[in-house]
């Protein structure tokens, strides 16, 4: 699916082996995860797509409901 980025955010925090590309499709999975991907990084001032557990992040969100996959 490649979608546009959505413009809504919400705040969420990385679980035990999550990537950035694994919260991209997770969150808004009707949008082009590489974008997605660098919004997540942009927003998060993130300089590689390496990201530790329990870290909080900004991330680009469907119009569903927050957390549906969680």
């Amino acid at each position: 699916m490649s979608g546009a980025v959505p413009e809504r955010t919400a705040t969420v925090t990385v679980g035990v082996g999550e990537t950035l590309w694994d919260v991209a499709q997770e969150y808004a999975p009707s949008a082009d995860t590489g974008a997605v991907v660098a919004r997540i990084k942009q927003v998060n001032g993130l300089g590689d797509a390496t990201v530790v557990p329990g870290l909080p992040l900004t991330v680009p969100v469907d119009s569903g409901p927050l957390g549906a996959g969680r």
